[in-house]
C-alpha cells in the first residue's frame, strides 16, 4: 500500500531486498506501521508515505502516497512513532510537545476529541500521566 516509498505502484507490491528510497541521505529515524511509514531527516522535518484511509500520513489528505511526502513546514521533529495495527501516527518536537493524527477510534489519539481522525498533527494540550 505504499509503505515501501519506492514508488512502486499497486497495493501488492514487495522487495525482497533492501532498496535506496530516493536520493536523500540525511535520514535521522524511521517507524514503521502496518501500513504507512513515517520518517524524520537531521534538518527535523517529518516525511510520511503509504496507505492513508484514515489520515495517518497527516497530509491533510486521506491520499496514498508511494514516496516520503514532506508534512507541514516544521523542522523541530525529535521523535515519532506509527501504529502498529491501527492507523495513526505520534511525534515529539524538540520542546517535548506531543502531536497525534489518523485514526481516532475509542480515543486513541489522547486529544479528548469526540473520536474524530485527524488528517495533520494536533498537539495534545494536557497529556494525563
Amino acid at each position: 500500500k505504499g509503505q515501501l516509498g519506492d514508488g512502486t505502484p499497486g497495493t501488492l507490491a514487495k522487495q525482497e531486498r533492501p532498496t535506496k528510497i530516493g536520493t536523500a541521505t540525511n535520514w535521522k529515524s524511521v517507524a514503521a506501521g502496518a501500513s504507512h511509514s513515517l520518517a524524520i531527516n537531521k534538518a527535523g522535518e517529518l516525511y510520511a508515505w503509504g496507505f492513508n484511509n484514515k489520515g495517518q500520513l497527516g497530509d491533510g489528505t486521506t491520499s496514498m502516497r508511494q514516496r516520503p511526502t514532506k508534512i507541514g513546514t516544521a523542522t523541530n521533529w525529535k521523535s515519532i512513532a506509527a501504529g502498529a495495527l491501527n492507523n495513526h501516527s505520534l511525534a515529539i518536537n524538540k520542546a517535548g510537545e506531543l502531536y497525534t493524527w489518523g485514526e481516532d477510534t475509542h480515543g486513541r489519539l489522547g486529544d479528548g476529541g469526540n473520536n474524530e481522525n485527524k488528517t495533520t498533527p494536533v498537539k495534545i494540550q494536557n497529556p494525563r500521566l
